[in-house]
């Protein structure tokens, strides 16, 4: 969707087709188009609305401009990105509902007008009251709502909300305010009822849940969990009723992503630093048995896109002396097609050199390391070292990728100015685990 206007696309003929006008309002946001029933949620202001069939649907009607429905919340952290969640067949909507009248005012100064303007924001300060969110479901067939009951504190964190199967229940990992123990709960989604708690995870700084529960293909009883409650964060098996079946993955190295079930519903596919932190590569998991096997071969950092139909994905990888090469493969790995081979779009310029290397750390970690020195550096003299670091959680700057993680060309153009610039992803960055990580 583009706009307010709708396309589909003709994989045969590789175009444009069917182009309809959608009549949504212009100034609607947060659009999120069910795939199955092709509905299609979107806010305007601080309501929720839904286009279904031609006709537009006002599921919240809130008159207080404090109180948010369908967009994400809890400033976005905790893997929240949105606030709208269709369940599997588009019959209902979960929602965030967000109340912040409670919350005191913040002031944002507007320097692009003259004379100033004051915005005034919700903004919880450290030991103010904060926001309280509820989720909502819609069920579209009679337009009812009904809210979960997720209890008390009523400013816990409501994160990683996912459907069951059988569109019967919602799963939410609910985190308390101190960010010290998590519950993953299970509600009615007719009802509102609370029905059960999975399991709970406790941390003595923080827990951090990040993704929802993948279901297996075919199965409403399992799904994949993942979790760092053994330091670094790994996929688990689990059944509904809570029983942990098996862990997937372990080892000291971290899964960075979930990718796919094969067609069967009996390998998972998931991107992990098993090779090396700085790379990223594609691992095979057999939930019968926990057999895990590397399906990507390179040495440097994979994104795979997946085709569930064929059982194909494309592999797009690079390293630090590879710009850019795309491949087709089966999901075992086996090659089908290099799809690009790109050429080196620096070779004509006359840059300074990129090193990755590494230092070992006063607590005894390796500790990854990149410089760009200046064109024709001259070891006998001296140069002034831009040093740029960020090591806060998330963030991993160095890579075995092009450029060695940096996506522009700022830093080259730097050491082409006469410029030595050094990073280090020092205890407190991303993708080493849990107690490298929390060391910030």
């Amino acid at each position: 969707m583009i706009g307010n206007k709708e396309f589909e696309y003709n994989k045969t003929k590789y175009a444009l087709r069917n182009s309809r006008i959608l009549l949504i309002p212009e100034k609607a946001e947060h659009k999120d188009v069910d795939p199955v029933s092709q509905k299609i949620a979107y806010t305007i202001e601080n309501n929720l609305y839904i286009y279904d069939k031609g006709k537009n649907i006002q599921v919240t009607q809130e008159g207080d401009k404090n109180i948010i429905c369908g967009s994400s919340v809890h400033r976005d952290e905790f893997g929240i990105t949105k606030g709208t969640f269709w369940s599997p067949e588009g019959n209902k909507l979960a929602f965030y509902r967000m109340d912040q009248t409670m919350v005191a005012d913040y002031p944002i100064i507007n320097w692009q007008k003259k004379p100033a303007e004051v915005k005034l924001i919700k903004y919880p300060m450290a030991g103010g009251v904060s926001h309280e969110v509820t989720v909502g479901v819609f069920n579209v067939a009679d337009s009812s709502t009904i809210y979960l009951k997720t209890g008390m504190p009523k400013d816990h964190y409501l994160t990683n909300i996912a459907w069951s199967p059988d569109e019967k229940y919602l799963y939410i990992a609910v985190l308390n305010r101190d960010q010290n123990v998590m519950q993953l709960n299970c509600y009615n989604a007719t009802n509102g009822d609370f029905v059960k708690t999975l399991f709970e995870e406790k941390d003595n700084k923080y827990v951090e849940p990040l993704t929802p529960m993948v279901f297996v293909p075919g199965k409403n009883n399992q799904f994949i969990w993942q979790s760092q409650r053994n330091g670094f964060n790994h996929l688990y098996l689990y059944q509904t009723d809570g029983t942990l079946i098996r862990q997937l993955t372990q080892g000291d190295f971290v899964v960075t992503e979930f990718k796919w079930f094969d067609k069967a519903g009996n390998k998972a596919y998931f991107m992990s630093t098993a090779t090396n932190s700085l790379n990223r590569d594609l691992f095979q998991v057999t939930l019968a048995d926990g057999k895990v096997k590397r399906i990507t071969q390179d040495n440097g950092v994979h994104n795979c896109l997946f085709n569930d139909v064929n059982n194909e994905f494309i592999d797009i990888f690079s390293n630090t002396i590879t710009p850019r090469k795309i491949k087709l493969l089966s999901y075992d790995g086996t090659p089908i097609k290099t799809l690009l081979t790109a050429s080196d779009p620096l070779k004509k310029f006359q840059l300074g050199g990129m090193k990755i290397s590494s230092v070992k750390g006063v607590s005894g970690d390796m500790l990854y390391t990149r410089m760009y020195y200046p064109p024709a550096m001259d070891s006998t003299k001296k140069y002034p070292v831009i040093v740029y670091v960020y090591n806060g959680p998330h963030v991993q700057l160095i890579t075995n990728s092009w450029q060695g993680g940096q996506s522009d060309l700022w830093f080259y153009y730097l050491a082409q100015e006469g410029f030595i610039v050094f990073t280090l992803d020092g205890r407190g960055s991303g993708n080493r685990g849990k107690n490298f990580e929390q060391a910030i």
